[in-house]
């Protein structure tokens, strides 16, 4: 039906027992919709701080494959803080053990591995 892809209950497909099909029992579980870089996990990857906020943020991938989760927990090397807006960094990719999605982790400076770098303010 192009709606929920397995009849989890948008109708569009008539698989719920109230427009006539067999239920959601029958189909299959989706699978599930991850995302999953060309780096392999435990690689290091390279992109750009472009959101961020007091408790999670987002690195653009610079391989164009989309935005990589990060926490402040990830940046230690930005004093414990989500590197400003426009940051370029460098980080691990990690599975969250919580929601099984990938999140950036061990987050630097691209330029300086390792160095301490601020706050994460905008401040060094």
């Amino acid at each position: 039906c192009g709606g929920c892809g397995g009849c989890g209950g948008c109708g569009g497909c008539g698989g719920m027992p109230a427009m006539g099909g067999p239920g959601p029992e029958w189909f299959p579980p989706a699978a599930p919709q991850t995302f999953a870089p060309a780096m392999p996990r435990g690689g290091r990857c390279t992109g750009t701080v472009v959101k961020g906020s007091d408790r999670f943020g987002f690195i653009h991938l610079d391989s164009g494959e989309g935005d990589m989760f990060v926490m402040p927990q990830g940046c230690m090397s930005f004093g414990g803080c989500i590197p400003p807006i426009g940051t370029r960094v460098e980080f691990t990719i990690v599975t969250d053990a919580k929601t099984g999605r990938p999140r950036a982790e061990e987050v630097v400076p691209e330029s300086g591995y390792g160095a301490a770098y601020g706050k994460g303010k905008g401040k060094a």
